[in-house]
């Protein structure tokens, strides 16, 4: 690997681990389903701009306006953000407020390959 794809790595494991102190120590002052909510929220905020350009290079690629999926597709969806991303880390945060957040980063780093 170059040094370039080593530094995002170490920038995405320090992200990634420091996330479970954050809440441990967030978690006296917010419920567990109030640090979800945020955390979903920064996400969305963080990741907007990306998804806006993929949008708009998306739709000029196309040269028309893009069709949206139908309901039993928006169902699914649904369903895949709430089993895959919404309660593993609401279950995660309720977690932590009696295990520590080191146990808590182990079990998520196991997730890939219990997966």
């Amino acid at each position: 690997m170059s040094a370039a794809a080593w530094r995002v790595f170490a920038l995405v494991s320090l992200l990634w681990g420091s996330m479970y102190v954050v809440i441990k120590q967030a978690l006296p002052s917010f419920s567990a389903s109030e640090m979800v909510v945020w955390r979903f929220f920064f996400c969305g905020i963080l990741l907007a701009p990306f998804a806006r350009q993929h949008w708009l290079n998306w739709d000029r690629r196309s040269g028309r306006m893009a069709k949206w999926p139908g309901v039993a597709a928006l169902g699914l969806i649904l369903v895949v953000g709430l089993t895959g991303s919404f309660l593993p880390v609401l279950f995660t945060t309720l977690a932590q407020r009696t295990e520590p957040s080191a146990l808590a980063g182990m079990f998520t780093a196991l997730t890939p390959i219990m997966t």
